[in-house]
């Protein structure tokens, strides 16, 4: 008869295969990186070897991204927290993705009556909203304005779209991981508020989505 394994002994067993995935991984990126600015190599080579560099990159955070999810980083990284400003972590995320916006008619339009600190890891935070505001501008069309809203009584960040909005039968399911709800062939991995939700409640706050009554998506973060 097969017993389940204790979550403890799980989670050491798949922290020792993450770290046996990364090391590899990590030497590989190190020598690909050595080479690409190495100009006896031929441009085209270099050029594959960036290509390669970023998928390194990328698997690395599809590993953190599951590490989040199985619920391994709670313990972990609490003592990495460190006051910082949403205000701030929010306006680097908006910098970063205004030009995609922009490119597709769209604009990211920022309000903040005033600001609010809380503790928090910067990076995890900001690939929070950056999933979320990505998102927003993956599925609102090629134009109008996706609006991000910091309020201070309660703590909350809210991202609101004018897209077609998130179908009524698969509402409950859109934080589930690599469930995917769109079917125009937008490119996501279906992980994306899955680990959004996962960084929320590491901070002990919630993600949570309502329907816009004039069409979109509402997407709040609330934390305390």
């Amino acid at each position: 008869m097969n017993h389940p394994v204790p979550q403890d002994e799980l989670h050491r067993f798949l922290g020792e295969f993450f770290h046996e995935i990364k090391t590899p991984l990590a030497i590989m990126r190190t020598h690909l990186e050595s080479e690409v600015t190495n100009e006896a190599l031929p441009f085209p080579l270099r050029k594959k070897l960036v290509q390669d560099v970023e998928e390194i990159a990328r698997i690395n955070t599809l590993l953190e991204d599951m590490k989040l999810l199985l619920g391994m980083e709670k313990r972990v990284r609490k003592h990495r927290f460190q006051p910082a400003s949403l205000l701030e972590v929010v306006m680097e995320v908006i910098e970063r993705l205004e030009p995609i916006a922009s490119a597709r008619g769209q604009k990211l339009v920022l309000i903040c009556p005033e600001n609010c600190t809380i503790l928090m890891e910067r990076n995890k935070m900001k690939q929070l909203f950056y999933n979320l505001i990505d998102n927003a501008i993956k599925y609102s069309g090629d134009s109008g304005a996706i609006e991000v809203l910091i309020h201070c009584e309660p703590k909350c960040v809210e991202v609101k779209d004018r897209g077609s909005g998130i179908p009524e039968a698969a509402a409950d399911r859109i934080f589930d991981p690599f469930v995917r709800v769109d079917e125009t062939g937008t490119e996501g991995s279906g992980l994306g508020l899955a680990v959004a939700r996962a960084i929320a409640r590491l901070h002990d706050g919630e993600l949570s989505y309502a329907p816009r009554p004039e069409g979109g998506a509402l997407f709040r973060v609330r934390f305390g």
